[in-house]
């Protein structure tokens, strides 16, 4: 019998996560995080709270070691990664994860610390949520899209469709579609550095960070879907650059890589074997699962997570099999 989400959830509120973590599959967890608006705040203090009373937080270096040194791990141990680098991680998540004592990785998109570039998925976002206009027709590869714009539902509904549509097109195309197409059908500019709400974190945090114990990883210069570059150079680029920024601005090793969007669509034989060449240790995925002795260390598993998500879904979400 199926219970509904009332029944589940006071269900769980009783003591059925305590019997979901009985039973569930041995291994470490590795949480990703991406957001964290201010609104989140009191969230993501349960949610550190939770993890402190039920989990071991360790850090990906301690991941490594369990997987390559023979080290040990506590039981239930976890681990939290961010991808992108936003700043709202420093204004808001930061100081709560130091005051629980939890190990952190951020994953790192360096031009866009650099002001260099912003992230095109950002971009996207600001277009649709900026346009004027009641309904577009989009060319898509699946086919051609009229969609509605009058409300945020609809631009809501307008902006997954798109972005999930455009992370399947070539790198060359995606970009022109981006930066030129959407631009042109949706009667707006992208600004050349992102708005507030889409900054990135600047150097200074970083290394302030990085003396109080977060750790920093690559996530390649550009946020590209690296299985869709054809040039073996440029994904070298996006790659071994990145990882060598970090190191400048840090004076210390980088040996983690996250894999921008991070599903297996995203990832290529080539992809795995530039990461390995760059001297990388190790590099985590988007997709969700328990990470045990055997898992390849170049697709270690996350479970991806909002900093807004209650409690009781937050405990769900970390039992996953």
């Amino acid at each position: 019998m199926r219970l509904n989400p009332k029944a589940r959830d006071f269900a769980l509120r009783a003591g059925g996560l305590n019997i979901m973590r009985r039973i569930a599959p041995a291994g470490v967890r590795i949480l990703l995080y991406h957001r964290f608006p201010a609104a989140c705040r009191e969230s993501l203090v349960l949610q550190c709270q939770y993890l402190r009373q039920h989990y071991q937080p360790v850090s990906l270096a301690q991941i490594d070691a369990w997987l390559f040194d023979g080290t040990t791990l506590p039981p239930n141990a976890m681990a939290v990664t961010v991808d992108d680098g936003h700043r709202d991680f420093f204004e808001v998540a930061f100081p709560v994860f130091q005051v629980y004592g939890i190990p952190v990785t951020v994953f790192l998109t360096t031009g866009f610390l650099d002001n260099r570039c912003w992230l095109w998925t950002d971009q996207v976002a600001h277009l649709f949520f900026n346009t004027p206009v009641p309904e577009a027709d989009i060319a898509l590869p699946q086919g051609n899209c009229r969609l509605p714009l009058r409300v945020e539902a609809d631009r809501r509904r307008a902006l997954a469709l798109v972005k999930g549509s455009a992370k399947r097109m070539p790198h060359a195309v995606r970009t022109a579609f981006v930066q030129k197409e959407l631009p042109r059908l949706l009667k707006v500019e992208i600004p050349s550095a992102p708005p507030v709400e889409y900054r990135p974190l600047v150097w200074d945090e970083v290394r302030m960070m990085s003396r109080r114990g977060v750790s920093f990883g690559a996530h390649t210069q550009s946020h590209p879907i690296l299985s869709s570059i054809e040039s073996p150079a440029d994904l070298r680029r996006e790659i071994v650059e990145s990882k060598a920024r970090i190191e400048q601005e840090l004076n210390i090793p980088v040996p983690h890589f996250s894999y921008p969007n991070g599903t297996s669509n995203d990832i290529d034989a080539r992809t795995i074997g530039e990461v390995k060449a760059a001297g990388f240790r190790s590099a985590v995925i988007a997709e969700r699962g328990v990470n045990r002795k055997h898992t390849n260390p170049f697709l270690l598993y996350r479970l991806p997570l909002e900093s807004n998500t209650s409690p009781v879904d937050f405990g769900r979400a970390i039992l996953w099999n």
